[in-house]
C-alpha cells in the first residue's frame, strides 16, 4: 500500500474520523476545532486520497513539548504507519527541542512499547502521570 506524509494539522472532520475509526471517542468539534488551531506541528497520513492516520505535536515551543493524538484507522494499522507519524513527529521534536526541553506523551494502555522505540520511558510508579477529565 502507499502512503504520502503530509505535514499539516488535520481538519476536524478528518481528526474525528481517524479517531473513530481507530476505535478512539470523537471530540466535541468546537473544542476540536480550537485545539487543533494551537498545534505547534502535525503529520497526516494519506492513501488513496483520505487521511488514515494523525499525529500532533502541542506545547509552548521551548521547555514544553506533548505529543499528542497518535491515531491509525484500525485497517491500516500494523502496516508501518504509526512509525511514519513518529518518525515525522520526532524529526520535528529533534529540529526544535533544546536539551532542557521535556516531551510528554500519554499512551494508551497496551502500546508502551511502541513509544520505546524512540525514547520514551514509562514512569516510575512514585511518579505518576495525572489527568483531570472535563
Amino acid at each position: 500500500m502507499s502512503y504520502t506524509i503530509v505535514k499539516r494539522t488535520p481538519t476536524v472532520k478528518d481528526y474525528n474520523d481517524v479517531r473513530l475509526r481507530a476505535g478512539l471517542t470523537a471530540k466535541d468539534e468546537l473544542a476540536a476545532q480550537k485545539g487543533l488551531a494551537n498545534t505547534l506541528f502535525a503529520a497526516c497520513i494519506v492513501h488513496d486520497g483520505g487521511v488514515v492516520g494523525i499525529g500532533r505535536v502541542i506545547g509552548d515551543g521551548g521547555l514544553v513539548y506533548d505529543i499528542v493524538d497518535v491515531a491509525v484507522v484500525a485497517e491500516h494499522q500494523g502496516r508501518g504507519v504509526g512509525n511514519m507519524i513518529m518518525e515525522t513527529l520526532m524529526s520535528y521534536i529533534d529540529a526544535n527541542a533544546r536539551t532542557s526541553s521535556i516531551v510528554c506523551l500519554m499512551a494508551n494502555k497496551g502500546i508502551a512499547s511502541f513509544y520505546e522505540k524512540y525514547g520514551f520511558k514509562v514512569r516510575e510508579p512514585d511518579m505518576p502521570g495525572m489527568i483531570l477529565r472535563k
